[in-house]
């Protein structure tokens, strides 16, 4: 054991759970293998099938900018730029689709159960693989690895970068400490909510520390638990030692400094400095010295745009509410969250809650770490649905994560009750323990089943409200299959969706407007819809009204309006189209009921 190490920290090798499979290290570094094989199968098998959602969309809609311009510019309202940099990639290695924008998050999602074994020092065997279980196959970890959002991101960096923090700290490799500043780093440039991850940590760091100063064992008490602490710190530091952990800090600092300016920075058009007339960014900096201070200048300023999402506490919209109507909000929000975790993550909240109540109350000595992930996860179920503006059932992902430690001491405490009881042929509690395994494993095949494919675009407690309807997927087979003829290739008709006036796109808090494509509709009310017709350079016109309309000498094979201009339409396209009704939304109270005419 590496000294400075304590025995109430940590379980020894010896105490793995002596199953036939988990004898040693390398059964069950295959154990973990096979479940993140398993959950990789999982997120791949029909990842582009679903239409994009709204946010989808929108982030895709950029990133194929960014490709097509080399404009780059960080807007808070579409979050992180860490997917629209890593997208440009993978649209140009393999082309722009929904498979392509949701490839990294699934492999993102895919890999973090793997971190699993970075705790097998302080969880026992079938702890570690059932914390990999957890993080692999859970329903909502496997249907937003399969969304093109940064919230399993996020939650994926950050958990990452807490875990080689911990085995560094279980080792003494500085190496890893470095990996941990990068994967924080990633976080930072994934999702502003980084930043409650690390006030988690700290909230969680003080509980631990409390409990371990409030009637220490061995000691007289906190104060001198923490003198006797002071005291070894001396003893072992010196001026050299000193000297080389900050200089490691000061490398990891510089570290995270350089990741988030990388990705931060401006890019082309999307940049603010300009030297003869022409927009310097990232790269343009390092052939124009004298830029260098005005782009890390703007980069800075983009950085604290991140504040957006902190400045506005209790809003919707950007707007201020009355309390009254934050508290209702807060209520409806967690609501939401209450019905996700009964409907698609059940097994993971129960053996979360029973394995925090084992290891608080059961154990001789309650391991810190476990302790820490649960109070992380306990702050975050209760502050997520206060801080978030619109609600999407995404935010129990940062929930989800760290619960999965607890639930994973709760698994195998359950197993190990079963071996136990099987060793000693007792039947009824066998039996007990094998109807909880098939119960549970049950829930969540059934709920991965009808809400990650079955359900996909209407699941409730899972689909966000504005998620298009499988349906929508005619009008774009359509609009692909058009683009080859000649003359325009799609009809946008309706003032809902067509805006002559506007040939841009703003976004609200920014200043830079981005092209529009197609330029004659609007961009929001019609997500998803531009991210498919500019990926695929659908020729399109539109019509705002009847007047419109007639100017228009030859309408094209698709027509696409809201499904309130049937009248209109059915009698000017007659029997020569084929009509199909979608919704673009799954929100009762608008669902943007659209139709799509189709030549036949």
């Amino acid at each position: 054991m590496a000294a400075g190490r304590r025995d109430d920290y940590l379980v020894p090798i010896d105490a793995l759970d002596r199953v036939p499979w988990l004898g040693d290290r390398d059964d069950l570094t295959r154990g973990v293998a096979l479940v993140v094989l398993a959950g990789l199968v999982l997120r791949l098998v029909a990842l582009g099938a679903r239409v994009a959602h709204f946010d989808e969309g929108r982030v895709a809609y950029f990133t194929e900018y960014f490709l097509r311009t080399g404009g780059f510019e960080y807007r808070p309202i579409i979050h992180g730029p860490f997917l629209q940099h890593v997208n440009t990639g993978v649209f140009a290695a393999i082309g722009p689709s929904d498979f392509a924008m949701r490839l990294v998050v699934a492999l993102v999602g895919a890999a973090l159960p793997a971190t699993a074994l970075l705790f097998r020092d302080r969880l026992r065997g079938t702890e570690v693989l059932g914390l990999a279980f957890f993080l692999a196959l859970n329903p909502v970890m496997i249907y937003y690895s399969r969304f093109s959002r940064s919230s399993v991101l996020v939650a994926a960096f950050m958990f990452g970068a807490f875990a080689l923090f911990v085995r560094a700290f279980d080792t003494r490799e500085i190496r890893l400490v470095y990996a941990g500043a990068f994967l924080a780093a990633l976080g930072f440039t994934a999702k502003e909510n980084a930043v409650l991850y690390v006030l988690c940590w700290l909230g969680a760091g003080a509980l631990v520390a409390d409990r371990a100063l409030f009637g220490p064992a061995g000691y007289d008490g906190g104060l001198d638990r923490l003198s006797a602490l002071a005291d070894r710190v001396r003893g072992a530091v010196d001026g050299d030692r000193l000297a080389r952990y900050l200089g490691h800090a000061a490398a990891c600092l510089l570290l995270v400094v350089l990741v988030v300016l990388f990705f931060y920075a401006p890019r082309g058009t999307g940049s603010p400095v300009e030297v003869a007339g022409r927009h310097v960014g990232f790269w343009g900096m390092f052939a124009t010295p004298g830029a260098i201070p005005d782009v890390l200048g703007a980069t800075v300023a983009d950085v604290g745009k991140i504040w957006y999402w902190f400045s506005q506490p209790g809003s919707e919209g950007g707007e201020s509410i009355a309390v009254a109507s934050l508290t209702d909000r807060y209520v409806r929000f967690l609501g939401g969250t209450l019905e996700t975790y009964a409907l698609y993550a059940a097994p993971l909240v129960a053996f979360g809650l029973l394995g925090f109540l084992i290891e608080r109350y059961a154990a001789t000595r309650p391991r810190p770490f476990v302790m820490f992930a649960s109070y992380w996860a306990f702050a975050s179920a209760l502050g997520y649905p206060l801080g978030t503006d619109i609600y999407g059932a995404w935010i129990t992902v940062n929930v989800l994560v760290p619960l999965a430690i607890p639930a994973a001491v709760g698994i195998g405490k359950l197993y190990r009750i079963g071996v136990e009881s099987l060793a000693t042929e007792d039947g009824a509690s066998v039996g007990l323990v094998a109807l909880i395994f098939l119960l549970a494993f049950g829930q969540m095949a059934a709920a991965t089943a009808n809400g990650v494919y079955l359900e996909d675009d209407a699941a409730d407690g899972m689909v966000q409200y504005a998620q298009p309807s499988d349906e929508t997927r005619i009008a774009l087979s359509a609009m692909r299959a058009a683009d080859d003829g000649p003359g325009p290739d799609l009809l946008v008709y309706g003032g809902y969706f067509v805006d002559d006036e506007e040939d841009f796109v703003g976004l609200g808090n920014d200043d830079i407007r981005v092209p529009l494509h197609p330029q004659c509709t609007k961009f929001f009310p019609s997500l998803s819809l531009p991210w498919y017709v500019y990926k695929d350079d659908v020729e399109t016109v539109c019509a705002i009204n009847e007047s419109a309309l007639d100017r228009i000498e030859s309408v094209p094979p698709v027509v696409l309006a809201r499904a309130s201009a049937r009248p209109i339409l059915d009698e000017r396209l007659g029997s020569d189209y084929e009509r199909t009704r979608f919704r673009l939304r799954t929100d009762e109270g608008d669902p943007v009921e659209s139709v799509v005419y189709v030549r036949r």
